[in-house]
């Protein structure tokens, strides 16, 4: 079974992450709340291939957007020993600090429902699927 991408995000202008990741053949699914994305990931994390995390979404249906969500999300992970790459889709700097707390972060940041960053998204998934290769030759 081929892995998927789960993108956490409550912002529809995001589908430019779905056009591309379908363009090269990649299987996505996006939820927008906190409880449905960790019951997702907890449930079967060998599903995924990536998390592409909006910092900011709702916890709960019909909510309001929340700041640092995605933190929470981020904790969970941790706790859970579970190390999905994860690239970030958020306004605000991911600070230095912060990717040493998190080493399952990709490096960088994408804005993407701002400035479209599909360089970003690029390059994260080739590194994504060398990491993937040279795992499966050891």
């Amino acid at each position: 079974m081929d892995k998927e991408v789960l993108i956490v995000e409550h912002d529809k202008n995001v589908i430019w992450i779905k056009n591309f990741l379908s363009s090269k053949n990649i299987k996505c699914q996006e939820i927008s709340y906190l409880k449905g994305a960790l019951e997702l990931v907890l449930e079967k994390p060998e599903r995924w291939r990536a998390i592409v995390l909006d910092m900011k979404f709702p916890v709960e249906l019909e909510g309001n957007p929340i700041s640092g969500t995605g933190k929470i999300f981020l904790e969970k992970l941790k706790e859970n020993k579970i190390e999905i790459p994860v690239l970030i889709n958020f306004r605000q700097l991911f600070r230095e600090e912060e990717f040493k707390d998190y080493p399952f972060v990709v490096k960088g940041q994408m804005v993407g429902h701002e400035f479209f960053d599909a360089r970003r998204l690029r390059e994260a998934f080739e590194g994504i699927k060398i990491e993937e290769q040279s795992s499966r030759e050891d």
